[in-house]
């Protein structure tokens, strides 16, 4: 006992031990994904993991960190990974690096969806967040807006339960898209009054302040508030030049200062913009940095009338425009997402269809369950049925063998008293034939003597005979109404009936008798002997007993009968001496004798009946 104890505590804390690790690695995930999404890499690089290997989510780190640099330990793609979590940073790994690097981005998507796939299966919502985040970026990364595909995303990351710092980042995300449009819409201006209100009331990063802060420069340069616009350009550039992971904005507020110098022909600053800005270009992506480079610089020199070498450089960028194929680009994203969108449908409707199919089984297996549960109920059912009332057809039986073994004791008993007051009769006929006939016969001799002759002597004969008539008489009397427990009456008879009973009931009956040496007056015993049986008949019959005592006791000028039993009892509120339990029959066979009965009984504790015969 002690062992099984003991061995079942180490499992339950060996569980509770597993629990509360996977409880705290899901943590550090979580924290890991929330500081990567709101750039704090700080903290990214505090988390450690005893449990799992954490180089895919490094590397993930540092493909974010050092995006546009070739700084970064690149390493080749894992082909397989088996720890989900792994799998999942690897395919996003794959997916930035795409975007930053090579510029190939028609599998990122696909990198990306995958990705997101297995967040959920992985069940980590910071980690589904970044994944559409990820999205996101991706979609933000086309030149070329030539769809809203981005927008699901958007809505789904909406309705999911965000901290301020990710309120903060779709809402950078919603401005950037709103910003490749003809116009700026007014929303665009009211998502940044929101985010000002959340730099204003909580702790948001730095980092993403900065990203807001080009954002909100494009707004005044459309506005026309070119102080205001040239303020934060400039403020983005002095708080992230030393930033690799921000060095894209710097490189951005470089080539938005330049344009707004053109647009006011400050055509030597516009040029120093576009110089300076070449320090901070993607290297990982020397094509694409070009490509702005040099878009930026024709326009410039178109505006400042040097028509020549701006051709070169519109020229020059439209080629590495289709060198990027970046219209073809967004149209295979288009077809990719079509695609994806097809097959994600395919997989519902085969997923729908494998419920339904299991859900038909199911239906069937249960269905079959249940006419089975059915058919044995009705079996079992109809089987207590019989048995009940197999047990019914037996009880009356037993009812009835006990009426009739009643009827006989009392058919016995009624011929025996007949036969007994026959023998009574013949007795006393004998007696007052064969001795007091005699002696009367005597008598009449002597009273003729005396007629004729008196004398003394003959009336002292006369009178012994009349002494001696009158002892004949007497006795004859005394014979009749003594006899040493009457072989042939009341006492004898109620105890042939207790045997006969016990014997073939579920029922012990006692018969106790006190002071009845001598017999009762025949009808009486009879009324007595009718009354006891009926009140028997009821206890077999009503209060399923076990045991029933009987005491019939005489005193000097009564009978009393003391009737017990052990059975369920009655309440004697609802006793009706009209009808039922031959209650009425008894109580009129009293009323003739000048007797009475009363009843003491409640339910479940048996009944006592007490009756009183004057005799």
């Amino acid at each position: 006992m002690n062992r099984s104890f003991l061995f079942f505590s180490v499992i339950l804390f060996l569980s509770s031990v597993s629990w509360a690790q996977s409880s705290l690695e899901q943590d550090k995930i979580s924290t890991y994904f929330y500081n990567l999404t709101t750039l704090d890499f700080q903290k990214i690089q505090e988390i450690q993991s005893h449990d799992f290997d954490l180089s895919h989510l490094y590397q993930l780190r540092d493909v974010i960190y050092y995006r546009d640099s070739i700084i970064y330990y690149k390493k080749e793609y894992d082909s397989i990974v088996k720890h989900p979590l792994n799998r999942c940073a690897n395919l996003l790994y794959k997916g930035y690096d795409k975007i930053f690097t090579s510029g190939n981005e028609t599998s990122v998507l696909n990198d990306f969806k995958k990705a997101y796939q297995l967040s959920k299966e992985i069940d980590n919502p910071d980690l589904q967040k970044f994944c559409i985040f990820s999205l996101l970026e991706f979609y933000s990364h086309e030149i070329l807006q030539s769809n809203h595909n981005y927008q699901e995303y958007l809505d789904e990351l909406n309705s999911l339960e965000k901290l301020p710092e990710e309120e903060f980042l779709l809402n950078l995300y919603r401005m950037l898209f709103h910003s490749h449009a003809k116009y700026l819409p007014p929303q665009f201006y009211g998502i940044a009054e929101r985010n000002d209100e959340l730099i204003n009331t909580q702790e948001i990063n730095a980092a993403l302040i900065s990203r807001f802060n080009v954002q909100k420069a494009y707004g005044f340069e459309v506005s026309k508030m070119m102080d205001s616009a040239s303020f934060y350009y400039k403020q983005v550039i002095k708080n992230n030049n030393a930033l690799p992971y921000n060095k894209h904005l710097v490189f951005t507020s470089y080539l938005r200062l330049s344009e707004m110098a053109s647009n006011q022909s400050l055509y030597a600053d516009a040029i120093d913009y576009i110089d300076k800005a070449v320090n901070f270009s993607n290297v990982s992506d020397t094509l694409k940095g070009e490509f702005y480079l040099l878009r930026f610089k024709s326009r410039v020199l178109a505006q400042k009338g040097d028509f020549e070498p701006a051709y070169k450089d519109l020229k020059k960028s439209l080629d590495i425009e289709y060198d990027l194929d970046y219209r073809t680009n967004s149209l295979q994203i288009s077809d990719l997402e079509i695609q994806l969108r097809t097959a994600e449908k395919e997989k519902l409707l085969l997923i729908e269809q494998q419920k339904k199919r299991r859900n038909r089984n199911i239906a069937l297996a249960l269905g079959g369950l249940i006419l089975a549960i059915g058919l044995i109920s009705t079996l079992v059912y109809k089987n207590i049925n019989k048995k009940r009332l197999l047990a019914e057809k037996s009880e009356e039986l037993q009812k009835e063998k006990l009426t009739t073994i009643l009827k006989d004791q009392e058919l016995n008993y009624i011929d025996a008293l007949i036969e007994g007051q026959e023998k009574e009769r013949q007795r006393v006929a004998n007696e007052l034939h064969d001795d007091l006939g005699s002696v009367m016969a005597n008598l009449k001799l002597h009273f003729t003597a005396l007629k004729n002759r008196p004398s003394k002597e003959l009336f002292s004969k006369t009178d012994n005979l009349l002494d001696s008539a009158y002892s004949k008489i007497r006795g004859v009397a005394h014979a009749k109404n003594s006899g040493v427990m009457a072989q042939e009456g009341l006492i004898k008879s109620l105890r042939n009936m207790a045997m006969n009973i016990s014997s073939s009931q579920n029922l012990e009956l006692q018969i106790i008798d006190h002071g009845m040496d001598e017999r009762l007056e025949n009808s009486l015993e009879l009324t007595i002997f009718r009354i006891i049986q009926e009140l028997v008949t009821n206890i077999i019959k009503h209060a399923k007993a076990t045991e029933a005592t009987i005491h019939i006791t005489r005193h000097s000028d009564v009978i009393n009968l003391l009737i017990e039993d052990n059975g369920s009892g009655f309440s004697t509120k609802n006793i009706s001496k009209q009808k039922g339990m031959g209650i009425h029959g008894i109580d009129k066979k009293l009323e003739t004798l000048g007797g009475t009965m009363s009843i003491e009984s409640e339910n479940t504790t048996g009944t006592s009946i007490i009756i009183d015969i004057p005799i």
